[in-house]
């Protein structure tokens, strides 16, 4: 992997990341805890190598399923000061079917970032309580 980065293929941050992993998978090994079944099926993309055109493809065929939604395509009017002003289609993640999808699907993550518990979420609406977005809206 040095090699690759020598020759420009990787950076030095996705090398220490890697190894940075390895080390995490080493002692999951000592442990008896690693589970090994993965690398296998990633050894055998593109035909073991011989066809490497065809790993994106058959890395996609054993990925699951992705249960966020798509990005929705959203004209926005954009102003740049060569181009004047316009307007552009951008993708955008809806935050209420993101969040949704989230806690449906997710719900150790959802418990860990959105609603990491009923004290935080009192501290975060006391905190946006005066602020001008909310003043006159259902959510108050």
């Amino acid at each position: 992997m040095v090699m690759m980065v020598l020759w420009g293929l990787v950076s030095p941050q996705l090398l220490q990341k890697v190894m940075a992993l390895y080390k995490a998978d080493l002692k999951l090994l000592e442990a008896g805890k690693l589970d090994v079944s993965g690398i296998d099926k990633m050894a055998k993309l593109g035909g073991n190598g011989t066809r490497p055109n065809h790993c994106w493809r058959d890395l996609k065929r054993i990925l699951p399923a992705v249960k966020l939604p798509s990005p929705k395509l959203m004209l926005f009017p954009l102003k740049h000061t060569n181009l004047g002003r316009f307007a552009e289609r951008l993708p955008l993640l809806l935050p209420h079917t993101l969040f949704a999808a989230i806690y449906n699907h997710f719900p150790e993550m959802w418990q860990r970032i959105v609603f990491p518990g009923a004290l935080t979420c009192q501290r975060f609406w006391r905190a946006v309580s005066g602020s001008p977005q909310f003043a006159e809206h259902d959510v108050k």
